[in-house]
Formats: structure tokens, C-alpha cells, sequence
């Protein structure tokens, strides 16, 4: 096991030097809207072991759920205008796409992921969809999954532009 006040070290320099280039990219916000924005990336996290980025809803009591994820992705991400951020979340979801489902309970594979929510693929579209409207505003040059320029999305699961049936 690394040493906890090193990792904590380390994490605490990276999330500072984020936060001061989004600062400097960003109008000036109010004492309280930076509050609520260092708080909104607490809920956002990347797995170690996979480099995939994600949200907990509900730490500590439990981890990633899909349906939690997909709710408030748009508030933690577009909203403050980090298009980029939840493009990355969406596309870290797509290789858990199986039969039209995304999991409720995110594991470390399809394979003990729980996939006991009907409405949680359309969270996942609302949010696709929102993104899509920001990744417009904004000019981005990819798609969820996608390299910019790359000519297809991931083949585990088809094409993620927006309106693809999977």
C-alpha cells in the first residue's frame, strides 16, 4: 500500500493547480458559486485501475450508480461549463452498455455490474443529449468514445453519436 499522507499530498496539488486554471479560464465567481464548485468535483473521481472517470452519489455508504451518475452529471459538468469532463464520463459508460442497459451499480466489469434499473439508459440519453447541445456551443471536435478525427466509436459497442440506436 502507497503511503496515504503521499497520495493525499499529491491529490491535494492536483485538484489546487485545476482549480486555478479553471479559475483563470472562468469569470470571476462569487465566494459561495466557488464553494459549490469545489464541491461539485468531490463527487467526481477517475478509477484508478482503468483511468475511467465517474461519479459517487453516495460515498461512503456506496459507489458509483449509474441512474445517480447520469442525473446529476449535467449539473457537475456542463453547467460549469466543463463539456470536456462529462464527455468523458459518458464515454467511460459506453463499454458497460449491454442489451440497451446501462448498470445501476457500476463494478469493475459488465460481469458484476448490476443491471437492475430500466430508466437509467435514459438518464444517460438525456444526458447525451445535453452534452451534445454544450459540445455545439462550444465547438468540441469529438464524441463520446471517439478520437477527434477517428471514424468510428468503440466496438464493443457501435456508434455513440447522438440519435445512434445501440
Amino acid at each position: 500500500m502507497e503511503d496515504p499522507a503521499a497520495l493525499w499530498a499529491t491529490e491535494s496539488g492536483a485538484r489546487r493547480g485545476a482549480r486555478a486554471a479553471r479559475a483563470s479560464a472562468r469569470p470571476r465567481l462569487s465566494a459561495f458559486a466557488q464553494r459549490l464548485d469545489l464541491a461539485a468535483d468531490d463527487f467526481l473521481y477517475t478509477d484508478g485501475a482503468s483511468g475511467r472517470r465517474g461519479v459517487v452519489a453516495g460515498f461512503p455508504w456506496f459507489g458509483e450508480w449509474g441512474r445517480d451518475t447520469f442525473i446529476a452529471l449535467p449539473g457537475l459538468t456542463l453547467a460549469r461549463g466543463r463539456v470536456d469532463e462529462c464527455e468523458r464520463v459518458l464515454a467511460g459508460a459506453l463499454p458497460y452498455l449491454r442489451r440497451g442497459l446501462l448498470p445501476n451499480i457500476f463494478g469493475t466489469t459488465t460481469d458484476d455490474s448490476h443491471y437492475g434499473s430500466a430508466d437509467t439508459a435514459f438518464w444517460f440519453e438525456r444526458t447525451l443529449r445535453l452534452w451534445s447541445s454544450g459540445r455545439r456551443s462550444s465547438r468540441s471536435p469529438s464524441t463520446p468514445g471517439r478520437a477527434p478525427g477517428s471514424a468510428s466509436g468503440p466496438t464493443s459497442t457501435g456508434s455513440c453519436t447522438p440519435g445512434a440506436r445501440n
